[in-house]
């Protein structure tokens, strides 16, 4: 949005009439960035979304809004001194499980606690776990609210690993059965 104002506030700065239509193609060819509510694909019926790059409680708020109806919440790693328990309602709505990581998986779990919490050893591990806790038309989403240095070198990594995961998962090289 910031970026078409922009465009659009140049073009009339220079009397000059913007090419809606070429703005418009410009706008859908961007595929949006990697590790931020990137869609890694879908399998039976689930959607699969990465948002590794969510490391904030207002990033994962945002990303758990974007769940249609109900969906599965990967969460956890290295904490960064957050409030966390901000997270319980918003999560609690739209959560069937979350699956805790890394090692704020007590805390998570403590936070959550009432709701359907499962523990991951692993990302793999977390996918297979996200699958057998999932419904068909659920988003499985990554969105962990904290540093990855736990388990990971950066989020890229992370993103990187529920990505291969997934497609571990798809190819049958795990299974979730």
């Amino acid at each position: 949005m910031a970026s078409l104002l922009m465009v659009t506030s140049l073009h009339k700065k220079l009397k000059l009439e913007p090419d809606f239509e070429m703005i418009a193609a410009a706008c859908y060819s961007f595929s949006g960035l990697e590790h931020r509510m990137e869609l890694a694909g879908e399998y039976m019926g689930r959607t699969f979304v990465n948002d590794s790059k969510a490391t904030t409680i207002g990033a994962v708020e945002m990303a758990v809004k974007s769940i249609r109806d109900k969906g599965v919440l990967i969460i956890g790693g290295r904490t960064k001194g957050d409030d966390y328990s901000r997270l319980r309602d918003i999560v609690g709505e739209k959560a069937r499980c979350i699956v805790v990581i890394g090692e704020s998986s007590d805390m998570f779990s403590d936070i959550f606690s009432g709701f359907n919490v499962v523990r991951a050893s692993s990302m793999e591990d977390a996918v297979v776990k996200s699958m057998k806790n999932s419904e068909e038309g659920d988003m499985i989403l990554l969105s962990p609210a904290c540093a990855s240095f736990d388990m990971f070198s950066s989020y890229d990594e992370r993103g990187k690993v529920f990505k291969e995961s997934f497609r571990k998962l798809i190819k049958g090289e795990i299974s979730w059965i």
